[in-house]
């Protein structure tokens, strides 16, 4: 588990092999990526969100910033979060990386660990 950038994994998560900064870095990305999809939700569902603080911020504040005008009165984000789920969704139709884990190894991996489902016998159960 871990972030994919194009092709590179950055800063893999591994089992007990994961720093803090890893996950600060992952968290980072995350809250990075939040924004552009909350200004895609306030464009596309705009008849729902006309009241709401998102819509206030981002239609009306961001839209008419010096810097931002251009980009808000063509699109340009929108446009860019649907060109890379555009280009992303067949990349990972075709390449998929993640393999699913079985159930068995998911079973010894939780057992090496001491964590694993422990079966009570029958006898034992009734003792209680």
């Amino acid at each position: 588990v871990g972030l994919r950038f194009l092709c590179i994994k950055i800063y893999p998560m591994e089992v007990n092999n994961t720093y803090v900064n890893g996950f600060l870095f992952n968290l980072a990305i995350i809250m990075i990526c939040t924004i552009p999809i909350v200004n895609f939700c306030t464009v596309a569902f705009s008849s729902y969100a006309v009241n709401s603080d998102a819509f206030l911020l981002f239609n009306v504040k961001i839209r008419y910033l010096t810097f931002y005008t251009v980009f808000q009165t063509n699109n340009v984000f929108i446009w860019i979060v649907l060109l890379s789920a555009c280009l992303t969704i067949p990349y990972l139709f075709c390449r998929p990386r993640d393999t699913a884990t079985s159930p068995t190894d998911m079973k010894t991996s939780l057992n090496k660990r001491g964590l694993g489902y422990a079966p009570v016998s029958i006898e034992l159960a009734n003792k209680k």
